[in-house]
């Protein structure tokens, strides 16, 4: 069997082979040519053509063959379009991400903050509160990224759990503080500035002022119109365990 993406070394004849002549002769067929699609690394599929006629596939056809390939693997490759009706803009990282593995999707490169260990949990924790979009922001290294996680649906190469993580570079909003944006993500969630205390291990008085800057800053009048904002403009850092607070159905 030859190998159309390596023509000068196409290797024992196809017709020596044991599945000539034990599958292909007994059907009639007396020749026959098998390439491996490949596309950025990656097997993505076989080809593989037989006739009637011995002596069909000689080293003029496989060359042939192997131009073809390429083109041929980019309509076979499972994973080419999955990063597709999402509405995502053409810059920026994303990647599929399912319980045991980040997929790489072609010209797109992969997202950073699935290097921050307090990041790896939340597709996870998306897949599990049934939601179609969540928005939010995440430092790595010292750099903010404004991320979108998607449920992705089902498709051939991706398996049914997938989220679809999305991310550009972005600067904090209106100049918000790290802290002030974690006061704020607390504030949506509706906590009082007692339980903001308790969980950022500050003083009441400190929630207070990271409270009064943070609605000075952003032009909000209250918490409640501080809270539309976060969430309508994905001002969130939440953590796992709190994303049901957040996400869109």
């Amino acid at each position: 069997m030859s190998d159309a993406e390596d023509p000068d070394e196409p290797g024992p004849p196809f017709r020596q082979g044991w599945f000539y002549a034990e599958r292909v002769r007994p059907a009639g067929f007396r020749d026959g040519v098998t390439g491996a699609l490949r596309r950025r690394g990656r097997v993505v599929g076989l080809i593989h053509l037989s006739t009637e006629s011995a002596d069909t596939y000689d080293t003029e056809a496989r060359r042939l063959l192997a131009c073809l390939i390429p083109a041929l693997a980019a309509l076979a490759d499972p994973v080419a379009h999955a990063g597709e009706g999402h509405g995502l803009p053409q810059a920026g990282a994303a990647n599929p991400v399912t319980a045991d593995a980040v997929i790489d999707l072609p010209a797109r490169d992969r997202v950073r903050v699935l290097e921050d260990a307090g990041f790896q949990g939340l597709p996870r924790a998306f897949a599990d509160t049934g939601g179609h979009r969540l928005r939010l922001l995440w430092p790595v290294g010292g750099a903010w990224y404004r991320v979108t996680l998607h449920r992705h649906p089902r498709g051939p190469g991706i398996p049914a759990d997938a989220v679809l993580v999305h991310e550009v570079p972005t600067e904090l909003p209106y100049k918000l503080s790290p802290r002030e944006l974690e006061v704020l993500t607390r504030v949506a969630m509706g906590q009082t500035n007692q339980a903001i205390a308790q969980a950022l291990f500050l003083s009441p008085r400190t929630v207070h002022c990271h409270i009064e800057h943070m609605l000075h800053k952003t032009g909000a009048a209250s918490r409640t119109e501080a809270t539309a904002l976060a969430v309508r403009d994905g001002l969130l850092r939440p953590a796992p365990e709190h994303l049901a607070f957040f996400v869109e159905r």
